[in-house]
């Protein structure tokens, strides 16, 4: 639902990353789909916003619990897991609805709160850009 990063912000994304210590690499891919990048990419974390998170667990998102169980069972499978951090303005009851269903999942999905971020979503800066 997103467009397309150009080859620009990719290389700025990536210089980002790759500064913070204790990154033991940024993987990029093409796969639309989360579920896709937990069965490929093994031991790794991945962070994400909660906006994102939520998106992720709604129902126009996953095409069914079936796709959410699948997700989670990739992760524990494939030794990875899933840091969230918390945006204000973010309600996730999603999240919360699924850690519920599939309380074995709990250790998976890290959530980090008290967290100063700047409050702004990527397609916020991306229309921002834009204008």
């Amino acid at each position: 639902d997103k467009p397309s990063l150009d080859i620009g912000q990719i290389v700025s994304r990536v210089n980002k990353i790759s500064k913070v210590k204790n990154v033991g690499g940024v993987w990029l891919t093409k796969r639309p789909k989360f579920i896709q990048k937990t069965a490929m990419f093994k031991d790794s974390t991945f962070v994400m916003g909660s906006d994102t998170l939520e998106r992720m667990f709604s129902d126009k998102y996953a095409e069914s619990l079936t796709e959410i169980n699948d997700i989670l069972t990739n992760l524990k499978t494939n030794n990875s897991n899933i840091v969230m951090f918390d945006r204000v303005r973010t309600e996730i009851k999603n999240t919360f609805t699924v850690l519920k269903k599939y309380p074995w999942a709990k250790n998976l999905i890290n959530i980090v709160k008290d967290f100063n971020p700047i409050d702004i979503s990527s397609t916020e800066i991306r229309e921002k850009s834009h204008a």
